[in-house]
């Protein structure tokens, strides 16, 4: 059974944007209005914790900077209505550190948490609110959570084009994110479209800048899972080198290595595909362990590794991947399906071919391709049958040209 490397790309395409920590100096106003006691004391408190934060996500202690933040959102417990705007701040932060840190769900209860405030500070439709809906939905695609990653998304992408004071960088960094949703949900077209405009957006505004080398990653990803490699490839470059010359272990940078190792790897080149994905993995775990960030470049190797028939080396990775998204996904859908499948490609190459054909039953009845009430036959599964498994599966998830 043939395996090409580029068959899960569809499960997430990670993109962490540029965020900079917000400054919470901005709320001493609100201190000087309120004149309540204990608000100076409140604010300096949140000033402090929020510098020592940023002093740890600076050494890359991300973990360490979400303890502090947590610390300083505690100091709202008393009493949430004051200083919303610093309140709202810090919240912003914590969700940074919770997403370097792979703790996504913690991350959009906080954003959620930080819009609210935003809406009842500055209005629905105030920008300030909608960048961070930009955010949650983010989160929300992360968490495989697209029908409201998907209102969300396109709503705030309305606003933001129907807001003359709105950044244009904010607008293309909106439309990339709208791409990623895109792809996700196998709108591939769709998702051209909106990677295309941010990049010229950025390309016309502020071609060498982080958030550029951002936004044509976001295009070059969407054409690698087009399998357009030609136009792809040397989009690539050019996102990897701006944003190398930023941060060269920007988590920035971690999609496009994996995107770049396969094609390598539809070249053959499955040393060079290596390399790239394990600096992928590298940067996406950081310096203190992996995480669920790194599980998406992790599926990618393990598929290398199946490829090239490596299998202990694929078995070293992909079921534990696999169930560390079992976890996080928390349930059944198309992203949790898509990683069980590469577990039941693996079982199939081992001939293990029982429990290939539990997986695969369990993955299609996942996206409601098994029939209701379908039973794994009495008889031992052959080979003939996880074929038969395997070729159902690609069409349900239109892998054109087939595994």
């Amino acid at each position: 059974m043939p395996i090409h490397v580029r068959g899960c790309a569809l499960i997430v395409v990670f993109t962490v944007w540029p965020y900079a920590a917000v400054n919470v100096e901005r709320a001493g106003t609100a201190v000087a209005q309120t004149g309540e006691a204990g608000i100076e004391n409140l604010r300096q408190r949140a000033f402090d914790l929020n510098h020592a934060a940023l002093d740890l996500e600076d050494k890359h202690d991300y973990s360490g900077a979400a303890e502090v933040l947590e610390a300083a959102r505690l100091l709202w417990a008393p009493d949430s209505r004051l200083l919303p705007e610093m309140h709202a701040n810090v919240l912003v932060n914590l969700a940074d550190a919770y997403e370097f840190t792979g703790r996504w769900p913690q991350a959009a209860a906080v954003l959620r948490e930080a819009t609210g405030l935003n809406e009842r500070m500055w209005g629905a439709k105030d920008l300030r609110t909608t960048r961070l809906q930009v955010r949650l939905g983010e989160a929300e695609v992360v968490l495989g959570q697209f029908a409201s990653a998907d209102v969300r998304l396109h709503s705030a992408l309305d606003q933001q084009r129907n807001t003359p004071q709105e950044s244009r960088t904010e607008l293309a960094q909106t439309l990339a994110s709208v791409a990623v949703l895109d792809v996700n949900l196998g709108r591939l077209s769709e998702a051209e479209q909106f990677a295309s405009e941010g990049a010229a957006i950025t390309e016309e505004s502020e071609p060498e800048s982080a958030a550029s080398g951002s936004v044509i990653g976001v295009l070059a990803g969407v054409l690698v899972v087009k399998r357009e490699n030609a136009r792809a490839l040397p989009l690539l470059t050019r996102s990897i080198d701006i944003l190398e010359r930023h941060s060269a272990d920007s988590v920035r940078i971690a999609p496009l290595l994996v995107q770049r190792g396969l094609i390598e790897a539809d070249d053959h080149k499955y040393g060079i595909a290596e390399k790239d994905m394990q600096r992928a993995i590298a940067i996406l775990d950081g310096p203190h362990g992996p995480n669920i960030n790194g599980d998406w470049a992790r599926l990618h190797l393990g598929r290398l590794y199946l490829a090239e028939g490596r299998l202990d080396d694929a078995d070293a990775i992909i079921p534990g991947t696999v169930q560390r998204q079992r976890v996080f996904l928390g349930g059944a859908g198309k992203r949790l399906a898509l990683c069980i499948r590469e577990v039941a490609r693996l079982r199939a190459m081992q001939k293990r071919y029982d429990e290939a054909a539990a997986l695969y039953r369990e993955t299609l009845s996942m996206v409601g391709a098994m029939p209701p009430g379908t039973q794994a036959s009495p008889r031992h599964a052959s080979s003939k049958d996880i074929r038969r498994l395997e070729q159902r599966a690609a069409v349900v998830f239109d892998l054109r040209g087939g595994d």
